[in-house]
């Protein structure tokens, strides 16, 4: 019994990595427009790209099948009888899959809208601490990438306080992910005196 808990584990952890995977960027682009979002813009295969490069109608389709590709994971873990930890480790697997994409060679998004279902799922007032501090940030600076970045480590910081080790663990993944272009901003802001 034991040994089958394990494999139902392992097979549901690849599942949602798979699932995660799935580029929904780069399939609403090529089949809507004919263009492939790691081609364009900042290269990047997420909603931000697809509403720059693409308009607003592809980036809510980009958005929407992100999140629920997040959300279709959180429902079958809960379907098939996982407990409710496992449930936000298998949404961690999801946002995994979304970064780090084995259909992409692991070049894949950023993560935010598949670990925004997952937020709401396990913890709806950790997306309240991310739009605060997201807010406080993108309205003086109009800078996505450093106003996503503070906002998640504002949910890892929430998720450590309320005892949620996967969201600690998802939010950091995110974080890591906007730090280059975070890091540059930063460099770039300070070398020539704000």
């Amino acid at each position: 019994m034991e040994s089958l808990s394990v494999m139902a584990l392992a097979l549901m952890g690849i599942a949602s990595y798979l699932i995660g995977a799935i580029p929904t960027g780069v399939l609403v682009g090529k089949g809507l427009r004919g263009i492939n979002l790691q081609k364009v813009g900042s290269g990047n295969i997420g909603a931000a790209n697809a509403f720059d490069t693409l308009g607003i109608g592809p980036a809510l389709l980009v958005f929407a099948g992100d999140f629920g590709k997040g959300l279709l994971v959180l429902v079958l873990t809960r379907v098939l009888g996982f407990p409710r930890e496992v449930e936000l480790w298998m949404g961690f697997l999801a946002v995994t899959g979304h970064i780090f994409p084995i259909y992409l060679r692991f070049r894949g998004g950023k993560g935010l809208a598949t670990g925004l279902a997952v937020a709401l799922w396990g913890a709806p007032l950790a997306v309240l601490a991310f739009i605060h501090f997201w807010a406080v940030v993108f309205l003086p600076t109009r800078y996505m990438p450093l106003a996503s970045f503070t906002g998640v480590l504002a949910v890892a910081v929430y998720a450590g306080i309320a005892g949620i080790p996967a969201g600690v663990c998802l939010a950091l993944l995110i974080a890591a992910r906007h730090f280059p272009e975070t890091w540059d901003y930063l460099k770039k802001k300070f070398s020539r005196g704000g």
